[in-house]
């Protein structure tokens, strides 16, 4: 049987190793080429560019830009954000803002081709940027779809991979509570 200290202590490190797991959120501030390269947060990018706030005079990129200077833009009807069938991951929101008029966005998740999501339209606007909660899992593709061809930005895109490689800290607080569980263990009641 175990002691309350030991239960104690074993609860505390599944709740910190959980609470871990969050979504990485991107917020392109680190880009200042006129690409999103091939393996930028090991995803692949498709007609989606960098754009800096200050480089544009146009409402929607300055409303759009949500944290930073940088947010992502495109200018084509379809763009895709894509990774390995083997490294699947999950959508879990992002900052949407239509850059000139109003438009509807489209968001469909897929999964070795074969389509596992699909949103509504979203009507964006240059106005203000809307933050559309995605929550699609375990995809291989993202395909975000414009129904008016026009420039659209995307700040604060939050997402995490499936089986991510375990952080610095967490594998070390994980170390720790497994050696205070194991002296613990040891210790006679």
């Amino acid at each position: 049987m175990h002691s309350p200290l030991y239960k104690a202590a074993l609860c505390s490190t599944l709740f910190l190793a959980a609470s871990t797991a969050r979504g990485q959120i991107i917020n392109f501030d680190n880009l200042d080429d006129a690409f999103i390269p091939d393996g930028y947060h090991a995803l692949t990018w498709e007609q989606i560019y960098p754009v800096n706030k200050n480089d544009t005079t146009a409402p929607g990129y300055q409303v759009g830009t949500t944290s930073g200077e940088v947010a992502a833009f495109s200018a084509y009807p379809q763009a895709k954000i894509s990774a390995s069938p083997e490294t699947p991951f999950n959508v879990i929101s992002a900052n949407f803002t239509s850059v000139f008029h109003t438009q509807s966005l489209r968001l469909e998740g897929f999964a070795k081709g074969v389509q596992k999501y699909i949103t509504p339209y979203y009507n964006i606007t240059p106005d203000s940027s809307l933050n559309i909660s995605i929550d699609f899992q375990n995809i291989d593709q993202l395909i975000i779809t414009s129904d008016a061809s026009q420039h659209w930005v995307m700040d604060d895109f939050e997402f995490n991979f499936i089986n991510p490689i375990p952080e610095p800290a967490s594998l070390g607080t994980l170390l720790g509570a497994l050696a205070l569980g194991a002296m613990l263990k040891r210790t006679p009641s």
